[in-house]
């Protein structure tokens, strides 16, 4: 993922130091990873497992946690960073640009949001996303992260190696349970 949105970097700086008069739109640019390559949230992101860091980021930003803290504040621990995300509102954008993962952590720490979360709702505005490919195949996931996609976004997925094997399984799945009705 990492190489990809690099090599991305590049050519962007290619075509702008070769082609001056070229009038191309801004692209955007992002790889989204698990809350486990993102995290900022120091006590999160030492956890330790993908799993644990996602369950302990959950506790702080669950939209009931929430809602318990705002009627009791000090009852529940929050994340500053998503909170900070959250209190931005519309002006939590990025410019135009190629957002690799340090990227996104490092500007995450200096605007005090949540990396994770911000790559999450950038996928919305990017022309081009990097993405594990369950981002998209997997229904619950996809229902959550990419239905806000732009119609004419280039989509490249990491660790695609396995795709094939995953499709498979998909529609052996879809048709068994076609099946069985």
């Amino acid at each position: 993922m990492e190489k990809v949105l690099a090599e991305l970097q590049e050519l962007i700086e290619y075509r702008s130091k070769y082609f001056e008069g070229n009038k191309e739109p801004k692209i955007l640019a992002v790889g989204l990873s698990s809350r486990k390559n993102l995290c900022v949230h120091p006590m999160v992101a030492d956890e330790g497992s993908r799993e644990s860091v996602d369950a302990r980021c959950m506790k702080l930003t669950a939209p009931w946690i929430r809602e318990r803290a705002s009627r009791d504040p000090g009852c529940e621990e929050l994340c500053d960073w998503y909170e900070g995300l959250e209190a931005a509102g519309p002006s939590a954008r990025l410019d135009p640009g190629v957002y690799t993962l340090k990227d996104l952590r490092n500007l995450g720490r200096k605007n005090k949001w949540c990396p994770y979360f911000l790559a999450r709702h950038m996928i919305a505005f990017s022309n081009v996303v990097v993405f594990n490919y369950q981002y998209m195949i997997d229904p619950k996931v996809s229902n959550m992260v990419s239905r806000e996609m732009e119609k004419e976004c280039v989509v490249v997925f990491d660790e695609a190696h396995n795709i094939d094997n995953v499709c498979i399984e998909a529609l052996r799945y879809v048709c068994i349970v076609c099946c069985s009705k």
